[in-house]
């Protein structure tokens, strides 16, 4: 017959006879090994080889180590398979070996079986000798199996696997599906067939974000199936309906929406986008698995530090303040660190980019910090820059055209997932119980970023990225750390930073601030600056008098030890300066100290007026008790005054001779 695939089980050569069997499956739901038969057939030899050689019959690879009453076992480990079973008596093993027990006698003298003159009465007649005695089709199913399927074992397990997968919509919708009501009696309930679809538009409409399914149910209970409530007599709350129409357990109801919507979209109604990903769904795998060259990409975030800075002028705590890092999503390597002071503001992410791309000996002598080319061994920013919406894209948008990188993307608001990889580098605090407190740091906002910049060399040293180590980077025994990474892709060539100009750095990053120039230097909220490139340039001649110049310049916020002017195009270099010759670290401070401070001298001066006034009052009062004559008393005299007032000549001393010792 065409059109059927049959399969080779035999081959005797004593007898030149080709054994062909073939399965057909019973019509019906069910898919057991049950419903499907074997039939064989026998064939001279020299026919078979002829067909085969006139393509009258066709070679087909079987790809398929069980039949297809097991389908669901492909692939899988059947012994693996027994630690899900839930109740079992038997393992698959036994119930094959069980199974392969009929069958060995006919197995092992396959050539004389074969050569029975009918085939058919030669299985029954063996059947009957079995103990216990078995069914000739099922010893003829068996056989045929087991030869059809490369002698497997297992290919006699029982198709327990398509247990429990029958198509439920099949069924009489007046009979309730699943194990009787304990409780209740067996023809308690409904079956939910006829009701799926009332289900899912009654899910559709009650289901919210952070709702339990409970909830849903009952809303659905009460305004879509119109079900009441009354007592029993133990006093518990039973739902009815009051003309016995069929409503939905919460099994059935629960079981229904999940079938009908799948677990995923469940969740992500429940929990919401955020946490699904976050916590529930699966990994699709790591960030860095699409990049290959460090600073291909990096992710920009800021945190707060978990202590408030302590004021600089007073005892108290200061606002919280807001640190920015820029990692690279190949290595993890923190190329980049900012701050800003009382919130997270586009200044930080600006500040993070100009420690990214600046020279770290300039960093190093703007924090008076131990800064070097070790803890960050690469300069410069990536072609393609991760951030949130806020901050992090504002600090970018304010950016001249030329300057932004060229790929911007904005990660989704809440979505930290997004760029996970600066996410997981931030330092993380163990929250405790009990009521709300903060620490208040004896270190000032200064003292604070200078911390914050160690930390980070710190974590490009000592964090684990041994998950980043491709195999070649383990057979050069590179160190498991950010560092390590960004080393051996820089020696192999693999870096895509792009580097900048340090005066468009500046320009670009630093804030914009106006210095006051006038005849006795230039400064900035008090703060006197100076350089040697500085007086070069001449720019110290310019005011004359009492004149007061503004000149622009840059500083970065978070330091005023060194800042830069414009002059002629040019960016000129300089240096806060002490009134006398004191402890430089009275230098380190930011802006916002420095303002703060400025506005304390200001202070002092008001003060040091009033007291000036009221000393001058002092001394008067003193001097008027004491000689009884106001301080200025005295009167005005027309003409010259004498030559030299108050030398008369009997006021000129007398001469006495001096006497001669040698005479």
């Amino acid at each position: 017959m065409s059109g059927i695939d049959y399969y080779l089980i035999g081959n005797a050569s004593s007898i030149a006879r080709v054994a062909l069997a073939w399965f057909t499956e019973d019509d019906g739901q069910d898919k057991s090994s049950d419903r499907w038969r074997a039939d064989v057939v026998r064939i001279d030899r020299l026919a078979f080889e002829a067909g085969v050689e006139a393509s009258l019959i066709v070679t087909k690879e079987n790809d398929k180590a069980f039949p297809p009453w097991l389908s669901r076992l492909e692939g899988l480990d059947p012994d693996a398979l027994e630690e899900f079973r839930v109740s079992k008596k038997k393992s698959y093993r036994e119930y094959a070996t069980g199974r392969y027990k009929h069958i060995a006698t006919l197995v092992e003298r396959e050539d004389e079986f074969f050569a029975e003159a009918d085939i058919y009465k030669a299985f029954s007649a063996h059947a009957k000798v079995c103990i216990p005695r078995q069914h000739p089709d099922r010893i003829r199913f068996w056989y045929c199996t087991y030869q059809a399927f490369g002698q497997d074992l297992y290919a006699l397990s029982p198709s327990f696997p398509g247990v429990g997968t029958w198509n439920r919509q099949m069924v009489d919708p007046s009979k309730k599906l699943g194990r009787p009501n304990l409780r209740n009696g067996v023809n308690s309930g409904y079956s939910a067939i006829p009701l799926v679809q009332r289900i899912h538009a009654a899910y559709l409409k009650y289901a919210q974000p952070g709702k339990a399914m409970t909830n849903i149910h009952a809303d659905a209970l009460s305004y879509e199936f119109g079900c009441k409530t009354r007592r029993d007599e133990r006093g518990n709350v039973c739902y009815f309906h009051p003309e016995g129409a069929a409503f939905p357990t919460l099994s059935q109801f629960d079981y229904h929406v999940k079938q009908g919507f799948g677990p995923e979209s469940i969740q992500k109604q429940k929990y919401g986008d955020t946490r699904y990903r976050s916590r529930i769904a699966p990994s699709k795998g790591k960030f860095s698995e699409a990049t290959a060259n460090l600073l291909e990409s990096i992710e920009a975030d800021a945190y707060y530090s978990k202590e408030r800075p302590t004021r600089l002028l007073s005892n108290e705590p200061g606002l919280p303040l807001a640190i920015c890092r820029i990692a690279c999503v190949t290595s993890g390597y923190i190329v980049g660190i900012g701050f800003s002071y009382g919130g997270e503001r586009a200044e930080a992410y600006r500040a993070a980019m100009f420690f990214a791309v600046a020279p770290k000996d300039l960093m190093a002598r703007m924090f008076a910090l131990d800064v070097s080319d070790d803890d960050f061994p690469c300069t410069g920013m990536s072609p393609k820059y991760i951030s949130d919406r806020g901050p992090g894209h504002n600090a970018v948008a304010a950016m001249a055209e030329d300057d932004k990188p060229p790929i911007r993307d904005l990660a989704p608001s809440w979505m930290g997932q997004s760029k996970a990889t600066i996410e997981s580098s931030h330092p993380r605090d163990i929250e405790q119980e009990g009521a709300p407190s903060y620490v208040q740091s004896d270190l000032n906002m200064f003292e604070l970023a200078r911390r914050e910049i160690q930390r980070t060399g710190l974590d490009n040293q000592a964090s684990d990225a041994s998950a980043r180590l491709t195999l070649e980077m383990i057979a050069a025994k590179t160190p498991a750390n950010p560092n390590g990474i960004a080393r051996y892709l820089i020696n192999r060539g693999r870096v895509d930073a792009v580097s900048m100009r340090l005066d468009r750095a500046i320009r670009s990053f630093l804030r914009k601030v106006t210095f006051e120039l006038d005849a006795s230097g230039l400064w900035l909220h008090g703060l006197r600056y100076d350089s040697v490139t500085y007086r070069a340039s001449g720019l110290d001649q310019l005011p004359r008098g009492r004149q007061r110049l503004p000149i622009s310049g840059y500083l970065l916020p978070m330091t005023v030890r060194i800042a830069w002017i414009e002059h002629e195009g040019r960016l000129i270099e300089i240096e806060g300066q002490l009134p006398i010759r004191d402890d430089p670290r009275q230098l380190h401070l930011s802006l916002v100290e420095l303002e703060q401070t400025s506005g304390e001298l200001k202070e002092l001066l008001k003060d040091q007026r009033e007291n000036a006034t009221g000393s001058k009052v002092e001394a008067r009062n003193k001097f008027t008790e004491a000689t009884g004559k106001q301080w200025d008393a005295g009167k005005h005299v027309a003409g010259r005054a004498p030559a030299r007032a108050g030398s008369s000549r009997s006021e000129v001393p007398t001469q006495f001779p001096t006497r001669n010792r040698s005479g």
